[in-house]
C-alpha cells in the first residue's frame, strides 16, 4: 500500500460511522491495516487476481440487482411507460441507488485486501478489463501496473457521501481525510503555508457550494410538476377526493395497465370500486366516516370474509400495491376475498378495503354478487341537500319532478333519462365550464350539458338527494377492454359514478354516457403496444418476485450461488505459498535452458565416488577442488565449459558441440564407473 499509515483504516471507520455500519467499518479498517504489522505475504498469480476481480464484479452486479428490484415501491417500467409516475419512480430508484452506492467499499474489498497481503503491491491494468486480458502476450503489448490503495480510498469516500448526512461532522471528517491523503502526495517544492491556504480555500468553496446545491435541491423537490400529476391518478385518499370539475383543458390519463382481471368465462364486473364519499363541498367529496377497522382473516390467513350472503360470481384481480400498502379494487357487492396473502386488511364504513404491509403485487379472488354490501347503511349525511351551495340542483330537480317520497327506482329512471337524452361526454373543457361569481361548476354543467364522469356522478348524487334518496360518490375503474377470460384495466379507465341506497343496500348508478370509453380510446397513444409489452414483462417478473411461491426469494438471491461458486473456484485452484526469507534452490522447480545437459550425469557419477558438488559451489570451483582426485581433469573442464555455454549463451550450442557434450559426458561416466571408489576430505 502506498497510502499513509492508518489512512485507509480510518476512512473505512468513517464510512461505517456515516452509513450506520460502524462495526463493519471498524472490522474492515483493522483488516486493511494488518499488512503493516504482519510481514508474511502470499503469492498471487495474475489469474488469481483476475478471478478475484471477477468475484468483485459479480458482487457488484448482484447487489445492484438486489437493491433495484428489492428496494423501492415503484416499478422500473413505470419510468418508460407511464409519464405520470416518472417523478415517483425516479425518487424510489434514486433511494435504491444511494443504498447500493453505500456498499461500494464492500464490493472492492476482496481484491484490495488480497493485494495488500500480496508479494506484489501493484496490479496489472488488464485485471480490470476482459478485453485487455486477451491482449496479454501479444506482440507490442506492454503491461501497465498500478497501485489500487488510493483509488479504493476515493471509492470509500464516495460511498460515504451517499449516506446523505447533513451534520457538520460529515464535512469536517471528509475534509480531514482528503487533506491527509493530499498532504502525503504534495510536491516537496510547495511551501506548507501556501498549500494549507489553497486547501482551506477549496474547503470553504466546497462548503458554501454544497449549501447552494442543497437549496436548489429543496426548490426542485417543492416544485409542483402539474404536467405530470394531470396524467396520472395518485394514491387513493379515502378521506377526500378532489375532482377536476372546473378545470380548463383536456383531462387525459395514460394507457398504463393498473389492473388485470381473469374470470371463469363469465362477464367481468362493469365497475371496480376503490372508495366512496358522502359529503360534497365545492369541487371535492369527503368521507365523514374515515375510520378503518380490521377484518379478521380465516385460519388459512389468506381468506377474508366480509359478509355471509350467497354468492355466485367470482373474478381474479391482479393489482400492484406501492410500498405494500394500498386500497383494494373490488366490485360492489363483494362478500369474500381468497388467496390474498397479506397480514392486515381493514375496511371503513363507506366500503373501502385497505391493505397494509403486503407484497408489491397481489393476485386475489373476489367473490361477489348483487347482494347487500358491507358498507354502512344510508345515514343523514348521505341525504344532505345543498340548496344554499347548489341552488341550480333544486331548479333542475323541480323541472324533472323530483320530490321527497317518490320511489328510488322512479327517481333513478328520471335522472338516467335526463342525462342520456340531453347531455354528452367530453374530456375537454373550455372557459364556459369555469365557475363564475354567481354560478357554481355544477350550474355551468347543467347549462353547457357536457362534461366528464365526475360531473355526471356528482350531479346525479345531488339530484337524487332532492328525491330523498341517499347517495354517495364512488371512484374506481370501468372494465372496458378484454375478451374471453382475460381483461385489463388502464389508467384512462378511471371512472366516477354514484352509489344509490335502494331496497336496503347500495347499488351502482352510472349516468355517464356510454360513449366515454370510445372517446378516451381515440386519445390512446400509438406507443400503447410497446408500453403493453414492457408492462407484461414486468408483470410476469413481478409474479415471480411477489407471488405466493418462493420464486421471488430465489430470483433476488440468484447472484448468491454464483458468488459462492466463484469464491470456491478461486480458493480451490489457488496454490497458496507463504513467502520465505530464503528459498532453497533445490526445492524450487525452475524452467531454464540446459536442464537436459549430460553434465548432471557426470555430477551424479562423481558423487557416487565421494566427490559431491556442494550446494554453494559453482561448477568451476567444484572442478578445482576435486581435480587432483580425478584421472582426467582436462576432459571434465571441457565438459563444464560446454555446459556453461549451453546454459547461459543465448545462441546455445551448435549441433556438433551438442553431440560432443553428450558423447564425451557419457564416455566420462563410463570411465568413472570403472575406476575405484574415491574419498575427498572437506
Amino acid at each position: 500500500m502506498n497510502t499513509p499509515p492508518l489512512l485507509l483504516g480510518l476512512a473505512l471507520l468513517f464510512w461505517g460511522w456515516q452509513t450506520g455500519h460502524v462495526w463493519i467499518g471498524a472490522a474492515l479498517g483493522v483488516l486493511i491495516e494488518l499488512p503493516r504489522v504482519i510481514k508474511a505475504r502470499w503469492s498471487f498469480s495474475q489469474s488469481d487476481l483476475d478471478r478475484l476481480w471477477n468475484l468483485c464484479a459479480l458482487i457488484f452486479l448482484g447487489t445492484m440487482v438486489y437493491h433495484f428490484f428489492n428496494e423501492g415501491t415503484v416499478a422500473l417500467n413505470d419510468f418508460f411507460v407511464d409519464a405520470g409516475r416518472r417523478p415517483e419512480a425516479l425518487r424510489e430508484k434514486g433511494r435504491a441507488a444511494l443504498l447500493w452506492v453505500q456498499w461500494f467499499p464492500m464490493l472492492g474489498f476482496p481484491l484490495v485486501i488480497a493485494v495488500a497481503f500480496s508479494e506484489e503491491p501493484s496490479v496489472d491494468v488488464s485485471t480490470f478489463s476482459w478485453f485487455y486480458r486477451k491482449r496479454r502476450g501479444q506482440p507490442g503489448h506492454e503491461p501497465t501496473r498500478i497501485t489500487i490503495a488510493f483509488p479504493f480510498l476515493v471509492l470509500t469516500l464516495f460511498a460515504t457521501t451517499a449516506s446523505n448526512q447533513r451534520t457538520p461532522w460529515f464535512y469536517a471528517g471528509l475534509c480531514v481525510l482528503v487533506a491527509w491523503a493530499l498532504w502525503s502526495q504534495r510536491s516537496r517544492r510547495a511551501q506548507a503555508l501556501v498549500w494549507a491556504v489553497l486547501f482551506g480555500a477549496a474547503v470553504a468553496g466546497g462548503y458554501f457550494g454544497h449549501g447552494g446545491l442543497s437549496t436548489l435541491q429543496k426548490k426542485l423537490e417543492e416544485m409542483n410538476v402539474s404536467w405530470f400529476s394531470r396524467l396520472a391518478r395518485g394514491k387513493v385518499d379515502t378521506r377526500s377526493a378532489r375532482t377536476a370539475m372546473g378545470s380548463i383543458g383536456e383531462l387525459k390519463l395514460s394507457d398504463r395497465i393498473v389492473l388485470r382481471l381473469r374470470t371463469d368465462g363469465q362477464p367481468p364486473p362493469e365497475l371496480i370500486r376503490e372508495a366512496s364519499y358522502n359529503r360534497y363541498s365545492g369541487v371535492a367529496w369527503r368521507n365523514e366516516q374515515p375510520g378503518f377497522k380490521s377484518v379478521v382473516a380465516e385460519t388459512n390467513n389468506t381468506s377474508w370474509i366480509l359478509q355471509t350472503n350467497a354468492i355466485r360470481r367470482s373474478v381474479n384481480v391482479a393489482q400492484y400495491l406501492h410500498g405494500g400498502n394500498g386500497i383494494l379494487a373490488v366490485p360492489t357487492g363483494v362478500a369474500r376475498i381468497d388467496n390474498l396473502s397479506v397480514p392486515i386488511v381493514e375496511r371503513n364504513p363507506l366500503g373501502a378495503l385497505r391493505v397494509k404491509e403486503g407484497p408489491g403485487l397481489v393476485l386475489y379472488d373476489v367473490r361477489y354478487d348483487e347482494v347487500p354490501t358491507f358498507d354502512a347503511p344510508g345515514q343523514l349525511e348521505d341525504s344532505r341537500e345543498l340548496d344554499e351551495d347548489e341552488p341550480a340542483v333544486a331548479e333542475v330537480a323541480r323541472q324533472l319532478g323530483l320530490h321527497r317520497g317518490m320511489k328510488a327506482q322512479e327517481a333513478m329512471r328520471i335522472v338516467s333519462n335526463y342525462f342520456r337524452d340531453q347531455f354528452s361526454y367530453s374530456s375537454y373543457l373550455t372557459k364556459r365550464h369555469v365557475a363564475t361569481r354567481n354560478e357554481t361548476v355544477i350550474a355551468r354543467f347543467f347549462k353547457e350539458r357536457t362534461g366528464h364522469c365526475e360531473y355526471f356522478a356528482t350531479a346525479s348524487a345531488l339530484l337524487l338527494r332532492k328525491a330523498g334518496v341517499p347517495t354517495r360518490y364512488a371512484i374506481g375503474y370501468s372494465v372496458q377492454e378484454g375478451k374471453g377470460k382475460k381483461f385489463v384495466v388502464r389508467e384512462r379507465h378511471a371512472h366516477a359514478w354514484t352509489l344509490v341506497w335502494n331496497d336496503g343496500s347500495w347499488h351502482d348508478f352510472d349516468t355517464t354516457p356510454g360513449s366515454w370509453n370510445a372517446i378516451e380510446k381515440k386519445n390512446s397513444s400509438w406507443l400503447r403496444p410497446i408500453k403493453d409489452f414492457f408492462s407484461d414483462l414486468w408483470f410476469q417478473f413481478s409474479k415471480l418476485r411477489w407471488g405466493s411461491t418462493d420464486f421471488r426469494k430465489y430470483l433476488i438471491w440468484l447472484p448468491a450461488p454464483l458468488i459462492v461458486i466463484a469464491l470456491v473456484s478461486f480458493v480451490w485452484r489457488k496454490q497458496w505459498r507463504q513467502k520465505k526469507s530464503r528459498v532453497d534452490a533445490d526445492t524450487v522447480a525452475r524452467d531454464w535452458p540446459g536442464l537436459d545437459s549430460e553434465i548432471y550425469e557426470v555430477e551424479r557419477a562423481l558423487a557416487s565416488r565421494g566427490l559431491e558438488r556442494r550446494s554453494h559451489e559453482s561448477w568451476r570451483a567444484w572442478h578445482d577442488r576435486i581435480d587432483e582426485h580425478t584421472a582426467d581433469g582436462a576432459s571434465l573442464r571441457t565438459l563444464i565449459a560446454l555446459h556453461g555455454k549451453y546454459r547461459f549463451d543465448p545462441n546455445g550450442l551448435s549441433d556438433l558441440e551438442r553431440s560432443a557434450l553428450r558423447g564425451n559426458a557419457r564416455a566420462y561416466v563410463k570411465r568413472v564407473k570403472r575406476s575405484g571408489r574415491m574419498r575427498v576430505s572437506n
